[in-house]
């Protein structure tokens, strides 16, 4: 009489495991995920696209879309190997690298650390993110 029992509870669970997937707090229903357990679409230069801000929300789009004029663009850049760039504006209206490494905090939530301990580490929620644009929330990290 053990057996049925516990083969029913493995079937309910390998269930609630097909259910939830790899990455339960999904952003994006067509999200392909990769072994660091960020979407693969994450993987690339973003632009802060200021205009499009909402709230606490902020916008990056890709390199390669047309912005308006603008006195310089800070941006970020996630890399599959846990390594992050922070593109601040440079004094010429350029861009001035700030490397740094991220991780998974948990599902939804990535925590950054800069190279130079004394820029503050953040959070950040990212809310959305596609091939063309990601929506994160940005917050400092709780001492």
């Amino acid at each position: 009489m053990r057996r049925p029992k516990r083969l029913f509870l493995f079937a309910i669970v390998i269930l609630v495991i097909l259910a939830l997937g790899p990455y339960p707090a999904r952003t994006s229903t067509k999200m392909g995920m990769n072994m660091s357990g960020l979407p693969k679409e994450i993987f690339q230069n973003w632009v802060h696209s200021y205009e499009d801000d909402t709230g606490d929300i902020k916008v990056y789009r890709t390199s390669n879309y047309a912005f308006p004029p603008a006195r310089g663009r800070a941006g970020m850049q996630f890399k599959p190997d846990g390594t992050f760039t922070d593109w601040d504006i440079a004094p010429a209206d350029g861009h001035q690298p700030i490397s740094g490494h991220w991780r998974i905090e948990r599902p939804g939530r990535v925590h950054i650390t800069f190279d130079d301990k004394s820029r503050p580490p953040w959070v950040l929620e990212i809310l959305s993110v596609d091939t063309a644009m990601l929506k994160v929330r940005r917050r400092p990290v709780s001492p």
